[in-house]
């Protein structure tokens, strides 16, 4: 998981940049064949399955890491 913002007070998470640090992960891992970027890679690409998946299937854009809560948030990125 990426935090959105590093704030003590808000550990928001965002599908773009957990997302986007999995793939490097994979990258590096390609890249170095270093099992820890794989490891990475799966663990932020299962976090974002268990965690910021709706029921629907969609991924969604915000979570909540204080009160565990997925936002309503349906966004795209460009």
């Amino acid at each position: 998981m990426v935090d959105w913002m590093n704030v003590p007070d808000s550990p928001d998470v965002n599908a773009v940049s957990t997302g986007n640090y999995g793939l490097l992960a994979a990258e590096l891992c390609r890249l170095a064949k270093d099992m820890k970027y794989c490891d990475r890679a799966y663990e932020s690409a299962k976090w974002l399955d268990d965690h910021m998946v709706n029921p629907e299937g969609i991924l969604m854009d915000h979570y909540n890491g204080k009160n565990c809560e997925l936002k309503d948030w349906l966004l795209t990125c460009a």
